[in-house]
């Protein structure tokens, strides 16, 4: 199993990269990317005009991206 987890974590990092957000365009990406998964797909967050979704954390919170490294896409 070890040998399986180990091939599976090798591929994985091939594949995805994590990156900071450090620029608004990838918070804009961030937010972009939290507003279809919580408001468009699990209809958890309500739905606005912006297509964002945004707290009041966000200006403090760190955020990252994982990102597919072929697509170069979060």
């Amino acid at each position: 199993m070890a040998i399986l987890s180990a091939a599976f974590c090798e591929e994985y990092l091939k594949t995805f990269s994590v990156r900071l957000v450090d620029t608004e365009d990838l918070q804009r990406e961030a937010q972009r990317l939290r507003y279809q998964v919580y408001s468009v797909e699990n209809d958890f967050e309500p739905r606005n005009s912006d297509g964002l979704e945004h707290d009041a954390y966000d200006a403090r919170a760190p955020h990252a991206l994982l990102f597919h490294n072929e697509l170069d896409e979060p």
